[in-house]
């Protein structure tokens, strides 16, 4: 790989398959908790839409930032910024991990402020 020594290194990763630190934490996180299928009842409420039963999820308010930086309440807030695709699949883990990975590579994400503004 031929690159200028300050190149950013996002093309790189994205070329090699190599998730940066923030992208691999996001993977970690919404593996390790699933979230869709582990999520304790009072997370959870149903809605129906246009005859489609689907699961919501919602954060409680939180005033503890010990809290709010926490693993569960970060894990939330990423699965509910995943595109709708990914969250279908979410029943099936291979094919939710596949589908995860491959948009984490594509997009190779630096900051969770960039993840959350995409």
């Amino acid at each position: 790989m031929n690159s200028s020594e300050n190149a950013s290194c996002q093309q790189l990763f994205k070329e090699l398959n190599i998730l940066p630190i923030q992208s691999q934490y996001i993977f970690s996180v919404l593996l390790l908790l699933n979230i869709k299928t582990n999520f304790c009842l009072t997370h959870k409420y149903i809605k129906s839409v246009q005859g489609k039963l689907t699961i919501c999820t919602y954060l409680h308010t939180a005033n503890l930032v010990i809290y709010q930086n926490g693993v569960y309440y970060s894990g939330i807030m990423i699965y509910t910024h995943l595109p709708t695709a990914i969250k279908d699949l979410s029943g099936d883990k291979n094919k939710f991990k596949l589908a995860l990975k491959r948009y984490l590579l594509h997009n190779s994400f630096f900051s969770l402020e960039e993840y959350f503004n995409t």
